[in-house]
């Protein structure tokens, strides 16, 4: 089972604030819990915040560790520009 978060319907087209990042992660945290795959979708994303990120990503890898978050997190229609830094 794969759950699909598109970014850009569940926060807006700017992933900016701590809330938003935190937002995204009680979506999925249960789903790695269970240990399924979870698809985060930047299709519509126009910024890209370093709160957004670490409260996000941060706190992804914090909790999960690095093996499962990228095993286990897929992302998609990542720009150019945005991925950088998100690595």
């Amino acid at each position: 089972m794969v759950l699909r978060i598109s970014l850009e319907k569940t926060v807006g087209e700017n992933c900016s604030s701590i809330d938003d990042g935190m937002k995204v992660l009680r979506l999925i945290s249960p789903e790695l819990v269970k240990g399924f795959t979870v698809e985060v979708d930047f299709k519509g994303v126009s910024s890209l915040l370093t709160p957004f990120l670490s409260a996000f990503f941060g706190e992804l890898l914090e909790h999960f560790g690095r093996e499962v978050t990228m095993t286990h997190v897929v992302l998609r229609n990542v720009s150019d520009e945005f991925l950088p830094r998100i690595n």
